[in-house]
C-alpha cells in the first residue's frame, strides 16, 4: 500500500493535495529544515504560491501554516539548496527531484 502522504493526484485533486500537505506540515511543525520529506512538501506549496501569482509567497505560507516568517524562509532556502526548487527564467518552480521525492 502506498504511503498516504504521497498519493498522486490529478489537477482536479489539487485542493485535496494542498489541504493534505498543509496538515502534514502542521503535524511535523517541530521538525527542522533537515527533514527533506518536509522540505519537499514546502517546495510543493511554494510552487503553488508562485503559480497563483502571490506577491509574497513566503509571508502567505507563514500565515497559512501558522509558522514564523523566518522558519518558513528556512524551509524554502533549504528547498533551493537541495535542488527541490529551481529557477525557471523569472520564477522558482518545483523540481523533478522534489516531485520524485513526493512521488507525484
Amino acid at each position: 500500500m502506498q504511503d498516504s502522504a504521497h498519493i498522486p493526484v490529478s489537477s482536479s485533486g489539487y485542493l485535496y493535495q494542498m489541504d493534505f500537505t498543509i496538515e502534514r506540515i502542521k503535524l511535523l511543525a517541530d521538525s527542522s529544515p533537515d527533514n527533506l520529506d518536509l522540505v519537499a512538501e514546502f517546495a510543493f506549496l511554494y510552487d503553488r504560491e508562485v503559480k497563483e501569482n502571490r506577491e509574497e509567497p513566503i509571508k502567505h505560507l507563514s500565515n497559512l501554516l501558522d509558522f514564523s516568517f523566518e522558519k518558513t524562509g528556512e524551509f524554502i532556502a533549504t528547498a533551493v539548496e537541495v535542488g527541490y526548487l529551481v529557477r525557471n527564467k523569472k520564477e522558482w518552480k518545483i523540481s523533478q527531484k522534489a516531485l520524485r521525492k513526493l512521488r507525484l
